[in-house]
């Protein structure tokens, strides 16, 4: 419990040191975007919904993978949940709230 608490003080502490006023939803949608244009034949929406399936855009595991670490370079973690592989986001929306869900 100890080691999951020093965790969430260091996830919080790299968003501190980002800015507070930081915004995921657009940082994942920023690197969404890069990831589709670098490793897929899709195009990318001018507007995204939360229910858009992530998985419409064909990228593979380990373009996945890839989107995971670059937005971790901007944000400073990737989620446990996903880490541990109890969550595989479905959805844009699904992919935000990870990020959004493990900060608290």
């Amino acid at each position: 419990r100890d080691l999951h608490t020093a965790y969430r003080r260091q996830r919080q502490m790299c968003i501190r040191d980002r800015g507070e006023r930081m915004n995921i939803r657009n940082i994942v949608l920023n690197r969404l975007e890069q990831a589709v244009a670098e490793h897929s034949p899709m195009t990318f929406p001018e507007e995204m919904d939360d229910d858009i399936e992530l998985d419409m855009f064909g990228l593979d595991s380990l373009a996945f993978m890839g989107l995971l670490t670059s937005i971790e370079k901007d944000i400073g973690y990737i989620p446990r949940a996903i880490l541990e592989g109890d969550l595989y986001p479905e959805t844009f929306g699904e992919l935000v709230s990870a990020y959004e869900t493990d900060i608290t």
